[in-house]
């Protein structure tokens, strides 16, 4: 009994209200009506938003890779500068090389005629030789 005597009085006094909140209740309704469009609007806002920072993000990730492309192109350019420094004194140098060669060479060809030469008079002191020897064989089997 207590429940419904409090019930009936709750709504004896939302009857009495009714007339003082709808004009408040028409008044919400058209704001949130109003509201629509710029909830709306904020949304399309916001995602608009979102694209620009994204594609923010694409240009700052190409624009870092591209700095340490060039970064590591300078880094390179300076290694092939160095090297091209030094080209001119290897250069020179396998020349140098190249000369001495080339006069070993000139002196092992000399020394390899020296040695053919050589090589054709013992050849020739062994014929020689070997005739003798056949003359001697010859001369004592008679």
């Amino acid at each position: 009994e207590v429940k419904e005597e409090e019930n009936i009085k709750l709504e004896s006094m939302y009857a009495s209200l009714k007339d003082k909140t709808e004009p408040l209740r028409l008044k919400l309704e058209a704001k949130q009506k109003d509201l629509a469009p710029l909830t709306k609007s904020k949304a399309d806002c916001q995602n608009e938003l979102d694209l620009v920072n994204t594609e923010i993000e694409i240009v700052e990730k190409s624009t870092t890779e591209a700095m340490q492309k060039v970064q590591d192109s300078k880094e390179e350019l300076k290694e092939t500068e160095s090297k091209l420094k030094s080209l001119p004194q290897e250069i020179k140098s396998c020349r140098l090389e190249l000369k001495e060669l080339n006069i070993e060479l000139e002196d092992n060809v000399k020394n390899v005629a020296t040695l053919v030469e050589n090589e054709q008079k013992l050849e020739q002191v062994v014929r020689d030789g070997r005739s003798r020897v056949e003359a001697a064989k010859a001369s004592l089997a008679m």
